[in-house]
């Protein structure tokens, strides 16, 4: 086993997990079969989900964090 049993259950931040989602579609876009992509970006959306909701200190990106670019909350 790669990390311990339940061990994604004490968090990962948002920002890491989007990126994770994002980098396996482009990984299933370029044709990549190494591993199911898809099941793993959709995983990771799943878990920024569940953490807004039981660990929102996670949610280190988004429309609820300041927008790094402008210095506004997004709508």
């Amino acid at each position: 086993m790669k990390y311990g049993a339940r061990n994604w259950l004490k968090g990962i931040p948002a920002s890491d997990l989007i990126n994770h989602a994002i980098r396996h579609i482009y990984l299933w876009l370029g044709g990549d079969m190494s591993e199911d992509h898809l099941a793993h970006a959709v995983w990771n959306l799943l878990a920024v989900m569940h953490f807004e909701d039981t660990k929102p200190d996670m949610i280190d990106c988004g429309p609820t964090i300041e927008n790094a670019c402008n210095g506004r909350r997004s709508p």
